[in-house]
């Protein structure tokens, strides 16, 4: 298992893009105690063009109800559901109706290696 970490500035919506790395997916994500109330979702590419994640429900995402304020909340993410999303930035709000968080929030990303 791997950990990386990305940041949503203060006043924005979106982090940077992350590179996981190849033969890698994303299995949870450690979310930092305080976090203004939005559900997370994320947006995949490679690197320089972006979309936003789907899957046949629609815009993959967190609900807000699911992120705990006030203490750190881990987030498992069933490891096929993001597979494929080798560059991945993360979203506060959807792509409909972003949320500005009110400070730095540094999320904790854990990967695993896929078996080929």
């Amino acid at each position: 298992m791997s950990t990386f970490t990305a940041t949503i500035a203060n006043g924005t919506s979106l982090s940077g893009n992350l590179d996981i790395g190849p033969n890698a997916t994303i299995v949870g994500i450690l979310m930092p105690a305080a976090w203004t109330a939005a559900a997370l979702t994320f947006k995949a590419g490679d690197g320089s063009n972006m979309g936003s994640v789907y899957n046949a429900a629609g815009e993959y995402s967190i609900p807000s109800g699911s992120i705990a304020t006030g203490a750190a909340t881990y987030l498992a993410i069933p490891p096929g559901d993001l597979a494929g999303c080798r560059t991945i930035a993360f979203r506060s709000g959807t792509s409909g109706s972003a949320v500005n968080q009110g400070a730095d929030r540094v999320l904790t990303i854990f990967t695993q290696k896929i078996l080929n």
